[in-house]
């Protein structure tokens, strides 16, 4: 049985809002500091440490059910397409679950929320300034939409066998361990 469905979807979305808004008080500020360095910008003033931060906020409730919903498809899919443990085929569900997120909404909100920071306006400047520089296809498909899906999608693949390791016993993998999308998995 799927852990999800013990706690009703009320009580799930809470508990996602909460651990969510307690992230992006800690992380925020960090992954701006981070962002801006890699742009070449300087430090930001402490006004604008949180610049975007509830636009991300809200972001994470659709990417969330983007990525919930993508789970649950390729779940089902892989259930009825291939022997893969449901541990296995939960691992690789969420690759493709960070891939949607990142596509369909990560990758459009964190570029504006970078421009914002790079142009020193606020984030509907930034969004306004996308949309004159490129039209629809910029607040779409923002430079580096490709990268930050791979980073998704790295980062979710990496643990997938770890975490189908943890899960499973090692019945389920006889001999070499042999994942057939990314080969022989190490011990």
């Amino acid at each position: 049985m799927d852990d999800r469905s013990e706690i009703n979807l009320a009580r799930r979305a809470g508990i996602v809002a909460a651990a969510s808004a307690v992230d992006m008080v800690v992380n925020f500020p960090l992954w701006i500091v981070a962002k801006r360095i890699s742009a070449g910008l300087p430090l930001p003033a402490t006004r604008d440490m949180y610049k975007g931060s509830g636009h991300l906020y809200l972001a994470m409730g659709p990417m969330t059910v983007v990525e919930d919903g993508s789970t649950t498809v390729v779940d089902r899919a892989l259930d009825n397409l291939t022997s893969l443990s449901k541990p296995m085929a939960l691992a690789w569900a969420s690759t493709a679950s960070g891939l949607a997120g990142a596509l369909l909404i990560g990758a459009q909100v964190e570029a504006i929320i970078t421009r914002a920071h790079s142009l020193g306006g606020s984030v509907g400047e930034a969004s306004g300034a996308a949309y004159r520089a490129g039209g629809i296809r910029a607040l779409l498909m923002p430079h580096g939409l490709c990268m930050i899906a791979a980073r998704e999608v790295r980062g979710s693949s990496e643990s997938a066998p770890k975490r189908a390791r943890r899960y499973c016993s090692p019945m389920h993998f006889p001999g070499p361990r042999v994942n057939p999308t990314c080969g022989t998995l190490r011990r």
